[in-house]
Formats: structure tokens, sequence, C-alpha cells
């Protein structure tokens, strides 16, 4: 019984185990990219792409990107339109600009027409209430 003791004590003491199993042991650098921690990536407001001398057509635009579920997907667009190859690309999303301004002003100009119509109870940072007269017939 001693025996059997003494050799599953060894066996036990010459077991090597890493602190995390769940992070590969090859590279300690990619350990932040295994991990459930959410990257902070920048949004996208400009990039420039500038072709050679020989570019005349520009045939088709492939962009792929990166779903929420984590797949990759390549989209596709046909174009054929001629280009002059001095100027550069522009890739640009308008975060704000002028279509937030175009909004907020017609929304005021809603509201305005509302508040003709209607008076108003209450208002918070994310609602505003508004009540029509009462009319007895």
């Amino acid at each position: 019984m001693i025996k059997v003791l003494l050799i599953s004590l060894f066996l036990i003491s010459s077991l090597d185990a890493r602190q995390n199993p769940f992070f590969p042991s090859t590279n300690e650098t990619d350990i932040a990219i295994s991990s459930n921690r959410p990257t902070q990536i920048k949004p996208l407001k400009r990039a420039t792409l500038t072709l050679p001398s020989t570019a005349r057509t520009l045939e088709s635009v492939t962009i792929t990107y990166k779903n929420l579920d984590g797949s990759i997907v390549s989209k596709k667009e046909l174009l054929g339109n001629s280009i002059d190859w001095h100027l550069p690309i522009f890739i640009s999303q308008n975060i704000g600009g002028d279509e937030k301004n175009r909004d907020s002003k017609e929304l005021s100009k809603k509201l305005s027409k509302k508040s003709e119509k209607f008076t108003k109870i209450a208002s918070l940072s994310f609602i505003s209430l508004y009540a029509s007269k009462k009319t007895s017939s």
C-alpha cells in the first residue's frame, strides 16, 4: 500500500501544467488575440489609394469585411469606368457631417409644426410629451 502511495505521489509531482490552459503556450504575445476582451477599432473616416500610371479603367471594387458573428465576407461591385491615374481614389464614410445637421433641422421643423397644434407637457433629454387641447362637441 505504501508503494502504491509513493508511486502515485511521484507521478503527480512529475506532472507539468500551465497556469491557464486556455491560452496557447507556444507564443505569449498571442494571448491578447485569443482573449474575450473586445478590441477597440477606429471608425473609418477616409482611406486613399493611389493607382500606378498604367491604370486607365476601374473594372471592379472588392471590399472584404467581418460580420458580427466573425465570418469574413467579400463583396464585389463591377464598375467599368475610366479613371485619371493622376488623382487618388478615396474611400470614406460620412460620420456626422451634413446629414446629421439636415436631420436635426427637419426634426425641429416638425416639432415647430406640432407645437402649434399641441401643448408641451414635459420634456427630458430623450423624450418630449405633448397633449392636444380638449374640445367638447
